[in-house]
């Protein structure tokens, strides 16, 4: 693995483990649970480069990811934004934005 950055907390550590076996080559994780006052469970961001997405949708990306930290949805993780390109498309200039947009259901 090229580079994996994550301020974590347990869960943000468990998310990184269960991401392992798509084998990443840069993986930053972000727990925005901060910017949500209701207590409305835990959200976080995940950034995730993977040989493991070439030839994929967007969507079958995203169902992979989904199922890979199904054991952690709906709790703990409340949401999850999630950022997937392929080392190929990260090296071509693709990057994940810095913040989240705001949840909708937090004051």
């Amino acid at each position: 693995m090229e580079q994996v950055e994550a301020r974590e907390d347990a869960t943000a550590a468990r998310l990184r483990e269960l991401m392992l076996p798509l084998e990443p080559e840069h993986l930053v994780i972000d727990n925005f649970s901060h910017q949500h006052a209701r207590g409305s469970g835990s959200h976080y961001r995940l950034a995730l480069v993977s040989r493991a997405f070439g030839g994929l949708s967007r969507v079958a990306r995203h169902r992979l990811v989904y199922q890979a930290a199904a054991d952690l949805m709906p709790d703990p993780v409340h949401a999850l934004m999630l950022e997937l390109y392929t080392p190929e498309e990260w090296r071509a200039g693709s990057r994940a934005p810095g913040e989240p947009p705001p949840c909708r259901g937090g004051e």
